[in-house]
């Protein structure tokens, strides 16, 4: 049972590696932090002013940043490498990965889903 939790989260992250094409056709890194990290702020602008008018392409950082934050919090909590409380919030989840990044610069460079797993580990530990 715990190998397929373990297949389970790969399964996860790996979609979260896979480059994306922006409109101009390049290719853009989205597998770091760096990119995480810019995404989660956009993300969170905009939760904290709902009626703002936001650009078509801050929309897809509000979408990838919520989604890795969320898809990584679930795959945690199914392998029991994370404990929620309930009511926790995507949003907080959000907040949650974006601190953790702000406060651990160095490494930025390192997979965005990897440190989103770091972030919500250290906030929503299992007790033992």
């Amino acid at each position: 049972m715990r190998i397929l939790r373990v297949v389970a989260v790969l399964c996860v992250l790996s979609v979260f590696a896979l480059p994306a094409r922006s409109q101009d056709n390049s290719t853009v890194n989205m597998d770091s932090g760096n990119y995480l990290i810019g995404a989660c702020q956009v993300a969170i602008k905009v939760e904290d002013n709902p009626n703002s008018l936001i650009p078509a392409s801050d929309e897809f950082k509000i979408g990838y940043c919520a989604g890795v934050s969320h898809g990584v919090t679930v795959a945690m909590e199914v392998t029991q490498q994370a404990c929620l409380p309930n009511g926790v919030t995507n949003g907080q989840e959000v907040r949650v990965v974006e601190k953790y990044l702000q406060d651990h610069p160095a490494q930025l460079n390192f997979p965005g889903p990897i440190l989103a797993m770091r972030a919500i580990q250290k906030a929503f530990p299992c007790k033992k």
